[in-house]
């Protein structure tokens, strides 16, 4: 995609991975799926407690901040950083298809093209004409990627019905998805931007362009700074060839609470250096060095 190799995954495949890692673990982590913070309480000392909407009241040592939307940040009361609801980045919503028949690398270039003829024509909204599709391990699986407005109404409603509209329409189109259906939906449509911490450091679009190292460095990375425009799609800029930037330490530490820390999509930088750092391999290497932190 555009300089960058991406690995399309089946979402089960990333949990089973995640499950086996938590159940590896089990005699040193207690595991509450599906629980969303309610409620946080602040001391002197930083966070005292932490309640749950299953009742459950914790008491942390510490406290990460992996929520992809900072709603522990936000509940805690600390200085975040927000979006410019006028500047929003489109948002995303993927799905996964089956049955496409001798699928080559030629569809990511058709999907897209076809597409934006439609929109031409009046079929598609214009948000449309951003759709990516990528084939996944065979030629008859593919993922498709819808990028849509992140304020529009019922938004995850209006994706899963994009997302079979896409499809038909594609099935009129090319022989290759005559056959093709649906095999996973995404959750939920994902924002590519949300609430960000204050750290001790805000990381900078200089910072990761100039290649910048760290001598608290956490995580290295090379992804370029992707933001999605609502009028002009995926604006890339790239770092040289064979360069990269570290993500310092201080990025993953909230400046006003002590023992609060951040990972992933809400770690503390700007807007334009989030378009690299919001990705998945830097978003789990995050994660690892989050917890390394918490338990010093």
């Amino acid at each position: 995609m555009g300089k960058v190799v991406v690995l399309p995954f089946d979402g089960a495949d990333l949990v089973s991975v995640f499950k086996a890692l938590l159940d590896k673990e089990n005699k040193n982590l207690v595991s509450n799926f599906r629980c969303r913070a309610t409620a946080v309480q602040r001391a002197e000392a930083g966070i005292a407690t932490v309640t749950v909407d299953d009742g459950q009241t914790l008491r942390p040592r510490c406290v990460i901040d992996c929520s992809g939307e900072g709603s522990v940040l936000q509940l805690a009361g600390v200085r975040v950083q927000t979006p410019d609801p006028a500047n929003r980045q489109l948002a995303g919503f993927t799905f996964r298809l089956k049955g496409l028949k001798r699928a080559d690398e030629m569809v990511s270039i058709h999907v897209p093209y076809y597409l934006r003829r439609a929109v031409e024509a009046g079929v598609f909204p214009a948000y449309v004409k951003y759709t990516v599709f990528m084939i996944g391990d065979n030629s008859e699986e593919g993922y498709c990627k819808i990028s849509l407005p992140p304020d529009l109404p019922d938004r995850d409603q209006q994706a899963r019905l994009m997302a079979r509209q896409i499809l038909r329409h594609m099935a009129d189109t090319l022989p290759q998805f005559q056959q093709a259906w649906i095999a996973e939906l995404a959750p939920a449509v994902l924002d590519r931007e949300g609430i960000r911490l204050r750290g001790d450091y805000v990381l900078t679009a200089d910072d990761v362009l100039q290649g910048k190292a760290f001598p608290d460095g956490a995580v290295k990375n090379a992804w370029p700074i992707e933001l999605w425009h609502p009028d002009r799609g995926p604006q890339y800029q790239y770092l040289a060839p064979g360069a990269f930037y570290e993500i310092p330490r201080r990025c993953l530490h909230s400046a006003d609470v002590p023992n609060l820390f951040a990972a992933g999509r809400c770690i503390s930088v700007t807007r334009e250096a989030l378009g690299s750092t919001r990705v998945i391999g830097p978003c789990l290497a995050l994660g690892e060095d989050a917890a390394e932190m918490a338990c010093q």
